[in-house]
């Protein structure tokens, strides 16, 4: 459950059942009642990366084309965006 006016940041995960009471921060897990952020599935470097590319707004053939550079987290993607 997600009370009203929480917001879920990009990529974060929620556990099953848990009942949001505050915003979770982007790429973060959370789970409970009330929800607590629990770990970050990424290393902050790489949440940074990931929000500057905003690549959930790209076209589903340009991720295709970068999808082994996502997975890498390469950083030249940036230069290019």
């Amino acid at each position: 459950m997600i009370k009203g006016g929480v917001k879920i940041g990009n990529g974060a995960v929620i556990g099953a059942r848990s009942v949001v009471t505050k915003d979770i921060p982007p790429y973060a897990v959370a789970a409970g009642a009330p929800a607590k952020v629990i770990k970050y599935r990424f290393e902050q470097e790489k949440m940074d990366l990931l929000q500057k590319l905003q690549w959930w707004n790209w076209d589903t053939e340009k991720i295709y084309q970068n999808l082994d550079r996502l997975r890498s987290f390469d950083t030249s993607l940036l230069e290019e965006n």
